[in-house]
C-alpha cells in the first residue's frame, strides 16, 4: 500500500485499524493486539520504503501488521460504527 505525509488511521480494538491513504482505504491487523495505540505519546513506525507499508514486514506504532485488507466506503462505514448503539450517529 502506497502512503503519504497525509495518512491517519483509526483504532476498531487492539487488533485492527483502519488505515487511510491518499487514495485507498485499508483494515489492518496486527499480529498481537496493539497496547501501544494509545499508551505511548511517540512510537516510532518501522518500514523498509518510507513511502510503503507491507503486511509481516512493517509496524503501525510499534506493533507488526499482520495483513491488510483494501476496504470500500460502506466497509468504512460500518467498521467505523463497531461498538456504537444503533442511531448514534443520527
Amino acid at each position: 500500500m502506497r502512503t503519504s505525509n497525509n495518512d491517519h488511521w483509526e483504532e476498531i480494538d487492539e487488533n485492527f485499524v483502519i488505515y487511510t491513504t491518499r487514495r485507498e482505504v485499508f483494515l489492518l491487523e496486527f499480529t498481537r493486539r496493539c497496547y501501544e495505540l494509545n499508551q505511548y505519546p511517540v512510537v516510532a513506525d518501522e518500514r523498509k520504503s518510507g513511502n510503503v507499508v507491507r503486511a509481516r514486514f512493517d509496524t503501525l506504532r510499534g506493533c507488526h501488521i499482520a495483513k491488510l485488507f483494501p476496504l470500500t466506503e460502506g466497509e468504512v462505514a460500518e467498521l467505523s460504527a463497531i461498538g456504537e448503539s444503533p442511531g448514534s450517529r443520527n
